[in-house]
């Protein structure tokens, strides 16, 4: 089972996060114990969460949280100013752990160990003595094992749902339904503030290419580094100049449309190529230049 299989949280959170946790105790960090924060409602539980694989009911304010994949909703808990009390580190990044994450603190938290196959380790995680966990992605079987431990909100397994979603969830299990709220329209305010930076390339073509999701299904023995060729990522490095060669170059005569194009047997063509009209990769490989 991968734990961590996707990573859609947008960078920007990152400011928000650090604006959010400023004030936060650092010795509160050390101990690995959740900071308590004015926002924080008591009277609120017990609390009833919506979530993927039903309802979860939370009796009192969460002091012991445990966070199952730090690449979804770790960052959602750090902006609301407390600390989990155990994590278990997986592979969402390179460095093991987002950089906004490591600015508000996180390589402070006690790391939970998985199992040698690279699964959830259950005890490990019921010797945290969590009073809330916080998964993502899981089967049927984790989720049953995990709510046997305490209760279990899923905060994510669905690439429908978004930070926003994540966000006022975790808010809503932590009593901090309006500092969560707070922290959405701190970040939109942030990102549209971007957007308008950007304005001036909106009618630019851009092309991106990267390679990083290999790492995340490395056998546990493997240690992730960014160069593919240490850590099963060759293909991927492959297909990533390959796709961005034709982008540039085109697909020429091996296009669906080129195909299209052709005329039937037969038929005689007249007539010139049409002003502009650039060969393709494999035309300039056939002609031997451009």
């Amino acid at each position: 089972m991968h734990n961590n299989r996707r990573m859609t949280r947008r960078r920007l959170m990152a400011a928000a996060v650090v604006v959010s946790l400023a004030g936060a105790p650092r010795s509160a960090w050390a101990q690995g114990t959740p900071v308590a924060t004015p926002q924080a409602d008591a009277s609120a539980y017990p609390v009833t969460i919506t979530h993927a694989f039903g309802e979860t009911t939370i009796p009192a304010l969460p002091e012991r949280i445990v966070v199952t994949n730090h690449g979804e909703g770790l960052d959602s808990r750090l902006a609301l100013g407390v600390m989990p009390v155990g994590m278990v580190e997986g592979r969402a990044y390179i460095e093991g752990l987002a950089p906004w994450t490591i600015a508000a603190g996180a390589e402070e938290i006690p790391v939970i160990p998985g199992t040698t196959e690279g699964e959830l380790d259950f005890e490990a995680i019921t010797a945290a003595q969590p009073d809330l966990i916080l998964t993502s992605w899981p089967d049927d079987t984790t989720y049953q094992t995990l709510s046997s431990i305490a209760p279990t909100l899923v905060v994510k397994n669905s690439d429908a749902t978004t930070w926003q979603d994540v966000q006022r969830m975790i808010g809503a299990a932590t009593g901090q339904g309006a500092r969560a709220e707070q922290v959405v329209a701190e970040t939109e305010t942030l990102i549209a503030s971007q957007e308008a930076r950007l304005q001036p390339y909106l009618d630019q073509r851009v092309a991106v290419a990267y390679f990083w999701g290999h790492v995340i299904d490395l056998p546990p023995e493997m240690t992730p580094s960014f160069w593919p060729h240490v850590n099963m990522g060759e293909l991927a490095v492959v297909y990533c100049f390959a796709f961005l060669l034709i982008l540039f170059l085109g697909p020429g005569s091996l296009a669906v449309d080129s195909r299209r194009r052709r005329p039937m047997a037969g038929q005689v063509v007249t007539g010139t190529a049409a002003p502009g009209a650039r060969p393709g990769l494999m035309d300039r490989v056939r002609g031997g230049g451009a």
